[in-house]
């Protein structure tokens, strides 16, 4: 039985987050820390842009607003995506590992399935994309605008999306789940662009069956059970080592990404 560190879910700075996703990529690399996942939120609105959007940070025209909110840089690829009231995961193994498939776009389609059976049985009435859907990243510099192998949707409307980095001898997968978003703030700070996003992304609250309820522990813990049965892994909960948090804290000071 392969065995994945679960680290205590908690809500934390966005520079934070980061660090953190890119010293468990870095350090599954070389053997220092097992192979972890963790569940996490942001502690206030953030655009977080993939690694290779690092120019458009500087250029993208932001509207005055009265939010508080964030901008990053993402250890993994893909393109930017709003993190409001979301439910975000990471996972962090030496790759390729007896877990999951050999090929990383594959890894999509195991960790995606299971969320899609985990939110199926919650009464959630979405589905994967298949294989031959492929996004427009190039031209679309949104997450929610583009729609991919493996997404998953309702309708068209994406809820969960993904993005990797292999480096190393390492796989990071990380994504998303909107949990309840008004997408005010989206529209006021991005415009017409805001609008076009909130037409395309859609939170699970907008799904909720009737007379249904979502509590974020009891779908955490769904979520980490549909994991373990379609990895064939045991989830051990540990927390960081005081080793892995002076690195972290070190990185969200000084991010090398």
């Amino acid at each position: 039985m392969n065995h994945v560190r679960v680290l205590p879910f908690g809500t934390f700075e966005p520079r934070y987050n980061m660090a953190l996703d890119a010293v468990l990529l870095r350090r599954a690399a070389s053997g220092q820390s097992p192979p972890t996942l963790r569940f996490y939120q942001w502690s206030r609105p953030t655009l977080s842009f993939g690694r290779s959007q690092r120019s458009l940070m500087d250029d993208l025209e932001l509207h005055s607003g009265p939010e508080t909110f964030d901008v990053v840089l993402r250890p993994t690829g893909g393109a930017v995506a709003v993190h409001g009231r979301d439910l975000s995961y990471a996972l962090a193994t030496p790759f390729p590992c007896s877990f999951l498939p050999p090929r990383p776009k594959a890894c999509y389609g195991a960790i995606h399935g299971a969320w899609a059976e985990a939110l199926r049985r919650l009464g959630y009435e979405v589905e994967c994309l298949p294989t031959g859907q492929r996004g427009n990243y190039r031209e679309k510099i949104y997450c929610s605008l583009t729609l991919s192998a493996y997404d998953i949707v309702s309708g068209r409307r994406k809820v969960v999306g993904s993005a990797q980095r292999l480096s190393s001898g390492a796989l990071l997968q990380h994504g998303f789940v909107l949990l309840d978003e008004d997408f005010g703030w989206v529209r006021r700070l991005l415009g017409p662009a805001g609008e076009d996003l909130a037409q395309a992304s859609v939170p699970l609250s907008d799904l909720r069956p009737p007379g249904g309820r979502l509590d974020l522990e009891p779908f955490r813990r769904a979520l980490l059970d549909a994991l373990q049965a379609a990895l064939g892994v045991e989830f051990q909960e540990a927390a960081l080592s005081s080793e892995e948090q002076q690195a972290v804290e070190k990185a969200a000071i000084e991010p090398s990404e």
